[in-house]
């Protein structure tokens, strides 16, 4: 055997060596990383679409892959992470065995402005609570991208201006606020208002742009023809749709009355609620 061979054979048996080596620290690895749990997210349930202002609602499925079951009273907690930032959790404490799965549920309400595209992460023991050894601590997330869309036209009463009195056939101006928190509108809106008593008082229309996070005023005149409690009540159409009513309560006084005629003589004014009889007793002197 030649110099050379003897060189070559020695390089072969080192990288042989080498090989051993590395093989025996992997199977080291994959055998003491079979001694804990591993969790690994195993399927997530989006949405259709991600609206601003909708509450919506994500399904995770959370399967236990390592050797070694989670027992019941640890946490497994899920995290939703919107742009890195935990936006909502939501955890389970009844364990995890071997090859078993879990399904959490996690919401989220993506906040008016914050349209467009996003980086959503679901991460689970984000806490790092469960020791899954050291490839098990490296797959515990899921990343996608997401855009999430401008809320439809979305209008809202966001004030009632209501004089400080009413009385009967006396006409008081109402001043009721819209806002719209939702895409713009170039559609007509309907504000109709109503006395619960006098029926429909009045119904104003829009019929020009409202873009995105701007208000409008709408003016009635309601002449209340009915004395006592009433409720007022405002309704916005938009699309043939309600998209918001308030009622308020209201009283009615009464303009100067005479208490006394030549042709009744004398009357009393009393205020009732609900049914039953009423008796008042008078003392005339002739």
């Amino acid at each position: 055997m030649s110099k050379l061979d003897r060189i070559d054979n020695k390089r072969i048996f080192v990288i042989l060596i080498i090989i051993l080596l590395i093989s025996s620290l992997i199977n080291n690895s994959t055998i003491a990383d079979e001694d804990y749990p591993d969790l690994v997210i195993d399927s997530v349930d989006l949405p259709k679409e991600f609206i601003e202002g909708e509450d919506l609602e994500i399904i995770i499925k959370i399967k236990n892959q390592g050797g070694k079951n989670v027992s019941a009273g640890i946490k497994i907690g899920v995290a939703l992470k919107i742009d890195g930032a935990i936006v909502n959790t939501n955890a389970t404490l009844n364990g995890l065995l071997p090859g078993s799965s879990v399904f959490i549920n996690i919401s989220w309400t993506p906040a008016y402005g914050d349209i467009g595209e996003h980086f959503l992460t679901i991460e689970v023991d984000y806490e790092q609570i469960i020791y899954e050894g050291e490839e098990g601590e490296n797959n515990n997330f899921q990343d996608s991208y997401i855009e999430v869309l401008e809320k439809f036209t979305l209008l809202k009463i966001t004030n009632i201006d209501l004089p400080d009195s009413y009385s009967v056939n006396k006409t008081a101006t109402i001043l009721v606020t819209v806002k719209n928190n939702g895409e713009n509108t170039t559609r007509p809106i309907y504000v109709k208002l109503n006395s619960s008593e006098d029926g429909e008082v009045e119904t104003v229309i829009k019929y020009n742009n409202l873009p995105r996070g701007e208000s409008y005023v709408f003016s009635f005149n309601w002449t209340p023809t009915y004395f006592g409690s009433q409720t007022l009540i405002v309704k916005v159409i938009h699309d043939g749709k309600i998209h918001h009513d308030l009622e308020e309560p209201v009283f009615v006084n009464v303009t100067r009355l005479q208490w006394w005629n030549i042709s009744w003589h004398y009357r009393c004014f009393m205020i009732v609620e609900g049914s039953g009889v009423i008796s008042r007793i008078f003392n005339f002197s002739f």
